[in-house]
């Protein structure tokens, strides 16, 4: 069974709070949801959150700090952040963006717009943590190919070795499987080589996940 999303609410307008926690809750997201800043803070960091959807006004801390608190931590930081404002000002969008968040909303919002920007912003999500899954992999198998490569050339060297001492049946046998193990070699040192071109054109994770990336794109609109 596929998991529940589980997305953080922060309102504050109570109406669209008990409007926004009932309409998710009956898509099948797992909803939490909180009336002011400081408590949101508090089950960000206890519980694991997929999803923030924030107004920008907040009792006690505002959803522009919150914000900022949770691009500033490395382990929140990959959570998206969806900001609500009783304005459509294109300064504060522009300044959201900067800061990180995933989408800017003005109220009265659609629904159904909210939606699928919410739906957009967890396919994303989704798609960034398998990149990061890959890399994991990637990095684990370079480690082990290197301990391998290693290992031959261990092999190699007391090959080498036991072949000056060997009579002449066992130095053939032996020639035999150096030149078996060399041409191996040969074969990862090339896979390595061509492992390197490509990862030295790859765009890193940690670049993907800068904001001023995209935010670039996004002033050339607003300009």
């Amino acid at each position: 069974m596929t998991e529940r999303k589980k997305i953080l609410i922060a309102e504050n307008e109570e109406l669209n709070l008990e409007f926004l926690e009932l309409m998710l809750s009956k898509l099948g997201f797992a909803v939490e949801r909180a009336d002011e800043g400081t408590l949101l803070l508090k089950i960000i960091k206890r519980e694991k959150i997929d999803l923030v959807l924030i107004n920008t006004i907040l009792p006690e801390v505002s959803g522009w700090e919150i914000l900022k608190t949770i691009k500033n931590d490395a382990k929140l930081s990959g959570i998206p952040v969806i900001l609500l404002s009783d304005m459509d000002n294109v300064k504060e969008k522009v300044e959201a963006y900067e800061l990180g968040a995933e989408d800017f909303i003005a109220k009265p919002f659609n629904f159904s717009v909210l939606l699928s920007r919410i739906r957009s912003a967890l396919r994303k999500r989704e798609l960034f943590l398998q990149i990061a899954l890959r890399q994991e992999r990637l990095l684990l198998a370079e480690k082990v190919g290197l301990e391998i490569n290693g290992r031959l050339k261990e092999l190699i060297n007391a090959l080498d070795g036991a072949c000056r001492n060997a009579v002449c049946d066992d130095k053939e046998k032996i020639f035999a499987a150096l030149d078996e193990i060399k041409i191996l070699q040969k074969s990862i040192d090339v896979a390595y080589e061509e492992g390197a071109k490509i990862k030295g054109q790859e765009i890193g994770l940690s670049v993907l996940e800068r904001p001023e990336v995209e935010n670039k794109m996004r002033k050339k609109c607003t300009a």
